[in-house]
């Protein structure tokens, strides 16, 4: 229950950015269709991403069922592997693939240089401004420039990015040296460089948590929700409080999926489009303020740079992006973004807790419940209502979820789901217990011959009564593990 580079032509930003607010662009077709069904697959390589789910919705709504885009749950395009990304971006150019919801980086490794700009180091550097960019027809600019193989629906905004390395990301000697993953692209490596650092590309998730834990990588950029999944926080302690790099989705169709619709369900999947980034801008202000403060609670430090010191990391990684950025237009589209609210380089929007900034040099556990949990099997069915409520949105929770889980007294688990989905279970591993923390170490996910990587270690608070185990998430980063967890005691049935 868990979660090549070449020239495009386009036209110029100026023309884009007007065309765009006047409410003119390209695309529809006019004319009726029938009352048959399409189904459009949709390749989504960062899973589970609630916006995506939210879009495929609202179109089934908007075109009344004609139009159907079904999550491709085996997806050979997922992000486990960084090239991915922009195989997915070519693969939607050719037609290949209908209808996308990938990272916007890969089309700024494809050549667009509107997509480089998004790229440039503190400039949408905070939730505000990327959700202030994802709202404005400058949004609508870029995706126009996207080739004509292809029709750019919404760019939806994420969770900026940040460093988590093995020494504190003070200042920029902080970084010479280092080794640190990044996903692969040439201009996010540019800026790396531009610190000190040495950019290592081409890794997987489980590869990078290799490497950091045999000392061969000594950090990682990446966001808040992605270092808990991953664990690595567990290896290296300490993460910037600010962050560079923005990251945005982009909802793409191929233009041979996009002209056999008509111009009504057309229409309905910009209005999608539209629905996904509004709900992306609803999202919980406090979401990445309550995955940093999960950082601190699980090993990692927060570091807080002066601000002079932010500014010679900003000044070295914004060098380098006149070699990326090299046209008017994309220039132009740099100083436009920079207008938007809360550019620029920031630190936090708001401070973390005292525990954060002071965390305890020791912490004293009283147990609630028996010495040990009782070996055996229990069960637990969640519902959609306890999905939703817990902000789980995707194909895989559309109906309820029985989930059985095996302790034996060797301290190994092992877990399966009903009904289970080629991207679950099921899901094995050892635990351990300290007072009342209990916390499930994963050495096997995924049905067999099938590689879904391994989860980053969870720990809850439990206690027993009755045959039933109470559990309360203190350190897991899943969301559909936080509802698995937590809506409803186990109960032992043997």
């Amino acid at each position: 229950m868990r979660a090549d580079n070449r020239a495009v032509r386009f036209a110029p930003w100026v023309c884009l950015v007007l065309a765009f607010a006047a409410g003119c662009g390209g695309g529809s077709k006019s004319g009726s269709g029938g009352t048959h069904t399409t189904v459009l697959t949709l390749e989504v390589p960062d899973d589970s991403d609630p916006p995506a789910a939210v879009f495929a919705a609202a179109v089934a709504r908007g075109t009344d069922g004609q139009v159907r885009v079904e999550h491709d749950l085996a997806s050979p395009y997922t992000s486990a592997l960084p090239a991915n990304e922009v195989r997915l971006a070519h693969a939607l150019e050719s037609g290949k693939v209908a209808i996308g919801y990938l990272p916007a980086r890969a089309w700024a490794v494809a050549g667009l240089s509107g997509f480089k700009a998004l790229l440039a180091p503190f400039v949408l550097s905070t939730e505000r401004a990327s959700k202030a960019f994802a709202e404005s027809a400058l949004a609508g600019a870029v995706l126009q420039s996207l080739p004509d193989s292809v029709v750019g629906l919404a760019l939806v905004p994420q969770e900026p990015r940040r460093f988590l390395l093995d020494r504190q990301p003070l200042s920029k000697t902080a970084f010479a040296g280092l080794r640190i993953r990044i996903v692969d692209n040439p201009q996010t490596a540019a800026d790396v460089r531009a610190v000190g650092a040495q950019p290592v590309q081409g890794l997987t998730a489980q590869q990078a948590n290799a490497a950091l834990t045999q000392h061969k990588l000594d950090g990682v950029e990446s966001n808040a929700a992605s270092i808990l999944n991953n664990g690595y926080q567990t290896v290296a302690h300490y993460f910037s409080t600010y962050s560079p790099f923005a990251k945005f989705q982009s909802i793409v169709v191929s233009r041979a999926a996009w002209d056999k619709l008509t111009s009504d369900q057309q229409a309905a999947l910009r209005a999608a489009a539209h629905d996904a980034v509004a709900s992306a801008v609803r999202s919980e202000p406090s979401q990445e303020r309550q995955e940093l403060i999960e950082l601190c609670e699980s090993e990692a430090v927060p570091v807080m740079a002066t601000r002079s010191q932010l500014d010679a990391i900003a000044a070295a990684m914004r060098s380098t992006t006149s070699r990326f950025v090299t046209d008017r237009g994309g220039k132009e589209l740099l100083a436009q973004l920079l207008r938007l609210p809360g550019t620029g380089v920031q630190t936090l929007a708001a401070p973390l807790p005292y525990r954060c900034t002071h965390p305890p040099k020791a912490v004293s556990l009283v147990h609630r419940g028996g010495a040990t949990i009782p070996p055996g099997v229990y069960t637990v069915t969640d519902t959609i209502h306890d999905f939703r409520k817990g902000g789980v949105i995707g194909p895989d929770f559309h109906k309820p979820v029985t989930t059985v889980t095996t302790f034996r007294k060797d301290g190994t688990w092992s877990q399966y789901q009903a009904p289970n989905y080629p991207d679950q279970g099921p899901w094995r591993g050892t635990y351990t217990v300290h007072g009342d923390q209990l916390t499930f170490v994963y050495t096997h996910a995924g049905p067999p011959g099938r590689n879904n990587g391994i989860d980053a270690p969870e720990t809850v608070q439990w206690s027993y009564y009755d045959g039933k185990l109470t559990m309360r998430n203190l350190i897991v980063a899943d969301v559909g593990s936080r509802v698995l967890y937590a809506a409803h005691p186990w109960r032992k049935i043997r």
